[in-house]
C-alpha cells in the first residue's frame, strides 16, 4: 500500500493546528475566568465569531460587559457595537454611545470612530457635527479605517467640512484598502454614478465586487444592474439574477423588486409569476412603489395570485400616493371601469400631466364624453393627440376614426 506523504503531512499539520487552537481557547477561558480584562474581551470576540465553538451573541455580550466594567477600552467598544446592532442584547444606541465615548476617551481608535459617527448622525446622542469631526480626526490620525470612512462621508456631503469629492475618494480608498466594506461601497457608488468625480465603470465595478463579496446588500444590487446594462462588465442576465437574489435575501427592497421583474419576464430564470409575486410582496411590504404597482397588475389579472380587484386597487393606490405614474393611471382606469368618474378623472389627470400616454388618452375620452368633467371636445382631442404623439395606438386609432 502506497502512502501519500504530502497528505499525511497535511493531516498532521491540521491536527496540530486544531490542538493548538483548542489550547489557546482553553487558556483564554481560564484567564477570562480569573478576571483578565483583555482575555475577557478576546473571549467575547471568540463567541461573537464562533472561533472557539458556536456563535453565541449572548455569551459574547456577557464577556464584553465584564471586560468593559474593568475599564478595558476595546471591551467597551465591542459592547457598544453589540448594542448598536442589537446582537445578544436589546438594541440601544444611547447605551452604545456611552460605551463608545468611554472607549474613545481612552484613545481607542475604533471607539473614537464609532462615537464620531453617532455624534454626526445624532443617533443615541444629540447631533454635534463639530464634536463628531474632532473624534473622527483623532481616529484617522491613528489610521482607523472606520474613521477614514466616516471622515470621507463628511467630505462627500460637505458636513462640518467644505464639500470635497477628491478628498472623500482619497479617504474612502485608504479605508477600503484596509478592508472597510462601507468605504468600498461608497467608492463604487461615486465611480459608477459620477458623484463629484468622472465616471469610471472599471474602478466602480472593482470596488462594487469587493463590497458585494463581503456582504454589502446595495453593492450586490448594483452588480445586478451592471450585469443587465453591461456597465463595466459584459451583459450576463444569469449573473444579474444571482446578485439580485443575494441582495433580495438580505432584505434589499430594490433588489427584491428587480428579482420579481426577472421572474415575471422570465429573464435569466424560468418565468414564474408566483415567485415574482412573492418578491414583489417582500418589496411592497417595505414601501417600494414599483413593486406595489406590479402587485396591483398581478391582482388585477390574476397572474401568480388569485384575481382580486380589491387587492389590486389597494396596491395601485398605495403606489399612486407615492407618485408612481403608471399606478396612478391604472388606478384611474379601475375607477373608470367601476363608473366612479370623479376619482377616475382625478387620477388620470395626475398621471396625464406627468406624460403618461394611456392616462392622456383616458382623459381625452372623458372630456369628449363629459364623464367626471365638463364636456369639452376640443380639450379632449388635445389630450388624445398628446397621447398619439407618444405612439399610443388606441389614441392613434381614435384620431383615425375621427371625421375630418
Amino acid at each position: 500500500m502506497k502512502i501519500n506523504l504530502a497528505v499525511c503531512l497535511f493531516v498532521m499539520t491540521m491536527c496540530l493546528s486544531h490542538f493548538a487552537h483548542a489550547d489557546n481557547c482553553s487558556e483564554m477561558i481560564a484567564k477570562a475566568n480569573d478576571g483578565d480584562a483583555v482575555a475577557q474581551c478576546s473571549l467575547g470576540l471568540s463567541y461573537n465569531s464562533g472561533e472557539c465553538g458556536t456563535v453565541d451573541y449572548v455569551e459574547a455580550v456577557k464577556w464584553f460587559r465584564k471586560s468593559a466594567e474593568q475599564g478595558n477600552a476595546k471591551g467597551q467598544n465591542a459592547l457598544g457595537v453589540m448594542y448598536s446592532a442589537g446582537d445578544g442584547v436589546e438594541y440601544n444606541l444611547t447605551k452604545a454611545a456611552e460605551l463608545y465615548k468611554k472607549s474613545a476617551e481612552q484613545g481607542y481608535a475604533s471607539g473614537q470612530a464609532n462615537y464620531a459617527q453617532l455624534l454626526v448622525n445624532g443617533a443615541g446622542v444629540e447631533p454635534n457635527v463639530s464634536e463628531g469631526l474632532k473624534w473622527c480626526k483623532k481616529a484617522v490620525e491613528q489610521g482607523s479605517d472606520k474613521g477614514q470612512a466616516v471622515l470621507g462621508t463628511l467630505y462627500r456631503t460637505g458636513t462640518g467640512v467644505p464639500q470635497d469629492s477628491a478628498e472623500a475618494v482619497k479617504l474612502f480608498t485608504k479605508a477600503a484598502e484596509q478592508g472597510e466594506i462601507i468605504a468600498a461601497f461608497n467608492l463604487a457608488d461615486m465611480y459608477l454614478n459620477g458623484d463629484g468625480i468622472v465616471k469610471d465603470y472599471d474602478k466602480g465595478i472593482r470596488w462594487c465586487k469587493i463590497a458585494a463579496e463581503n456582504g454589502h446588500p446595495v453593492a450586490m444590487y448594483y452588480l445586478g444592474i451592471a450585469y443587465v446594462d453591461g456597465d463595466g462588465v459584459k451583459v450576463d442576465i444569469e449573473a444579474s439574477v444571482y446578485w439580485y437574489k443575494k441582495s433580495a435575501k438580505l432584505g434589499n427592497p430594490r433588489a427584491q423588486c428587480s428579482l420579481g421583474e426577472m421572474y415575471k419576464d422570465g429573464a435569466g430564470v424560468l418565468q414564474n409569476y408566483a415567485e415574482a409575486a412573492k418578491w414583489f410582496h417582500a418589496a411592497a411590504d417595505q414601501g417600494h412603489p414599483k413593486a406595489q404597482y406590479y402587485l396591483g397588475v398581478m391582482y388585477e389579472f390574476g397572474e401568480g395570485v388569485e384575481k382580486n380587484t380589491v387587492e389590486s386597487m389597494k396596491f395601485y393606490r398605495t403606489a399612486a400616493l407615492q407618485g408612481h405614474v403608471e399606478a396612478q393611471c391604472s388606478l384611474g382606469s379601475m375607477y373608470l371601469i367601476g363608473n366612479d368618474f370623479t376619482e377616475a378623472y382625478k387620477w388620470n389627470k395626475i398621471s396625464a400631466e406627468q406624460g403618461n400616454a394611456r392616462a392622456q388618452c383616458n382623459l381625452g375620452i372623458m372630456y369628449i364624453s363629459g364623464d367626471g368633467v365638463r364636456k369639452d371636445s376640443k380639450r379632449g382631442e388635445e389630450w388624445i393627440r398628446k397621447s398619439a404623439a407618444q405612439g399610443y395606438k388606441p389614441a392613434q386609432e381614435l384620431l383615425n376614426d375621427t371625421p375630418a
